[in-house]
């Protein structure tokens, strides 16, 4: 079975990312590549996932967060494409 391939941007922007968090991606995902936003000052709020698996994709676009309030209470929009 094939490796998933993980690509991260993130960025620090309004010091919300959290330096654990991560350490935590880095050592559990040691072949991810991750890599940070420098905005100066410039808010960076967009957020894709694409998912691929053989010939199928699947795409998630917007500015919703991928957090627990997020998931579970929270009001967020995304558009999704299969």
């Amino acid at each position: 079975m094939a490796r998933a391939v993980i690509k991260i941007l993130t960025g620090y922007y309004l010091s919300i990312t959290q330096p654990d968090a991560l350490e935590l991606l880095v050592d559990e995902l040691p072949a991810a590549e991750i890599r940070m936003m420098v905005s100066g000052g410039m808010s960076f709020h967009p957020k894709a996932y694409l998912f691929k698996s053989g010939e199928h994709a699947m795409v998630n676009i917007g500015s919703s967060n991928l957090s627990k309030s997020a998931l579970t209470g929270g009001i967020e929009w995304s558009l999704y494409a299969p």
